[in-house]
């Protein structure tokens, strides 16, 4: 086996063994937790680069993001001072 595949095949199994009980997959998963920004650069170099659907068409992907709303007290400042009657914010 040339050099290369013994590299691959022990850094593959570094990490089924670091993954202790749950493998690789356990060990994927907290790297992807701990180091997400490395672990997206690995997905990204193993998905292909067009995804299709069972028409053999492109798939749509949607990608949204949901931000909590702003309580009161951390827009007080928006429009200047404000003061605090009752438990609302004028």
């Amino acid at each position: 086996m040339p050099l290369t595949g013994l590299i691959r095949e022990a850094v593959l199994a570094a990490a089924e063994r670091a993954g202790g009980k749950g493998g690789m997959i356990a060990y994927l998963e907290k790297q992807a937790h701990e180091h997400p920004a490395a672990f997206l650069g690995l997905l990204g170099k193993i998905l292909p680069t067009q995804i299709v659907d069972a028409k053999d068409e492109p798939l749509v992907v949607e990608i949204r993001k949901f931000y909590e709303p702003y309580e009161a007290a951390s827009l007080k400042l928006v429009n200047g001072p404000m003061k605090l009657v009752g438990n609302q914010y004028e």
